[in-house]
């Protein structure tokens, strides 16, 4: 049902209030414990519901393929909401994989930079954070690389120029900005300070 990936057993922990949703063979020819081992489960923990996912392991210079296994990807997203909401609402796909193969999907894919400043654009107050929070997500990764930084910072300007941009998207945007950007961010901000939606800024510059 899932593609080749690294199989973590021997996890710790008391192993109460666990319900496996689907384990694994570890086998002993590869250095396994000849165990199946749980590979997704959920625990409850106080008023709390948990997803335990132990799938995905890839490093940036790896084969990508398990993260695009239609198994781990289906899995996420439904564990996921349950752990948010205690319900799934997605309906079960119809491709999903069988007990005889796997299902990649190769057209899934990251986000390139501009595909989530793009997106992001559309954000509003008691809407999803999703492309907000996955460009602080890329912010934090690449917090050592001022090339990366430059990218962002540019993205960035860009938004904040940009007519089809909510003042939500900008205001939460220039928060960012007001710490990671350069003298080249200056006269977008003292635009947007002349803009009564967009004011709070006045003192950045």
């Amino acid at each position: 049902m899932h593609a080749t990936d690294e199989l973590y057993g021997k996890l710790r922990g008391p192993a109460e209030n666990m319900n496996v949703l689907a384990t694994a063979f570890s086998n002993p020819k590869t250095g396994g414990t000849g165990n199946h081992e749980p590979i997704l489960f959920t625990v409850n923990y106080g008023k709390g519901r948990i997803f335990h996912n132990v799938l995905g392991h890839v490093g940036q210079d790896e084969d990508m393929t398990p993260y695009k296994s239609a198994f781990f990807i289906y899995a996420m997203q439904r564990g996921t909401e349950w752990a948010a909401t205690g319900k799934v609402t997605q309906a079960i796909p119809e491709d999903l994989p069988n007990q005889s193969s796997a299902l990649i999907l190769p057209a899934y894919k990251d986000f390139t930079l501009e595909d989530l400043f793009r997106n992001a654009r559309k954000y509003e107050i008691g809407k999803s954070k999703k492309y907000l929070n996955l460009i602080l997500q890329r912010i934090r990764n690449h917090s050592t690389d001022k090339d990366y930084l430059e990218k962002v910072e540019d993205e960035m300007i860009k938004l904040l120029s940009a007519d089809d941009c909510t003042t939500d998207a900008k205001n939460f945007i220039c928060k960012e900005i007001s710490w990671l950007g350069s003298p080249k961010s200056i006269s977008v901000l003292k635009a947007l300070s002349k803009k009564a939606e967009t004011a709070r800024w006045r003192s950045l510059p």
